[in-house]
């Protein structure tokens, strides 16, 4: 059986509203022309524009290396960003608003999938704190995020993925999920009746850990919550295989991130700077996996999108066996 193949809106983030992508209309028939039949519509690449910034860049940026242990080559050399707190609040609470409004692209969106053939796999959406100890603002976060369960329904998206949040732990400092567990119950019930799934992605936060991620998904245990394995966001060496193959395991995902970094042949075959393909090749199929290969350039996809054509090259000589 041959898998699906879908492109996240993510890996043109470095020049989406540039001159080299100026609308997103130019980014739907870009995929077209690419001839991958798939798009994961990520929310704030969608939002107005004046509502949230845009990312900006080197638009012919391929990804960096990152390694299996999450570091880059010659980090030491590279100066070390940091975030002043109040602008870190700021960038919250922009994204916070953003979140809050139907984007006003949504209409042109339904004619852009149709004139160029294009399915929407998911829809990663990350606005939002679902494990907010604060119940008020817990609360209006899941209200809002309902409404991009709607969206996602407007647009045809069989899923939706929302972050795990806050980190919390108990008394005894043992990691607490209770409050995560509850939010992505109500937010998968929700789905029911739009058709639409809630999924949960290791993307950061308490899902760094694959313990963790499994025990959201037992605890959840809501036939409309699934996960989304992304082969690039476990930065633990060789625990990150490990770390799939659990979520692999868990449920039916109806769709895994095909993540990818820095291209080179000195990384050997059928690998990129972080991980073999080959290997999380034989996890899939091991666990028959029927759903879609969504590709990710961690944000950059290359001159003349080479990063994104390299990891079709991969999906074909290694997933579609």
């Amino acid at each position: 059986m041959r898998n699906k193949m879908a492109v996240s809106t993510y890996s043109f983030s470095n020049i989406l509203y540039t001159e080299k992508m100026p609308t997103l209309e130019d980014l739907f028939r870009t995929i077209h022309e690419l001839g991958i039949e798939g798009v994961e519509i990520v929310a704030f690449n969608i939002v107005d524009p004046d509502v949230m910034p845009r990312m900006s860049g080197d638009p012919d940026k391929s990804p960096d290396p990152v390694l299996p242990d999450g570091s880059a080559p010659n980090q030491a050399e590279r100066p070390q960003m940091k975030m002043d707190p109040e602008l870190r609040k700021a960038m919250r609470d922009k994204m916070s608003q953003a979140g809050r409004v139907r984007p006003a692209s949504i209409d042109r969106i339904k004619d852009y999938l149709k004139k160029y053939g294009l399915t929407v796999c998911n829809m990663p959406v990350d606005f939002g704190d679902i494990g907010n100890p604060d119940e008020t603002a817990r609360k209006s976060d899941i209200e809002m995020l309902k409404l991009w369960i709607d969206i996602a329904a407007e647009l045809g998206s069989p899923s939706v993925r929302f972050n795990s949040g806050h980190i919390n732990y108990d008394e005894n400092g043992k990691l607490d999920l209770s409050i995560c567990i509850a939010s992505y119950r109500e937010l998968a019930e929700y789905g029911v009746a739009k058709n639409v799934a809630v999924t949960m992605e290791n993307h950061g936060g308490a899902t760094e850990q694959p313990e963790a991620c499994m025990e959201i998904f037992q605890g959840v245990n809501h036939p409309n919550f699934q996960l989304t394995p992304d082969f690039g966001n476990f930065h633990l060496g060789e625990d990150m295989y490990r770390g799939i193959d659990m979520m692999f395991a868990c449920g039916k995902p109806l769709c895994s991130h095909m993540k990818t970094y820095a291209f080179s042949p000195e990384y050997g075959e059928g690998c990129d700077s972080h991980t073999d393909f080959k290997r999380m090749a034989e996890i899939a199929r091991r666990h028959n996996f029927e759903g879609w290969y969504s590709i990710e350039c961690n944000g950059a996809c290359g001159r003349d999108f080479a990063n994104v054509r390299k990891t079709m090259e991969l999906i074909e000589n290694y997933f579609q066996r």
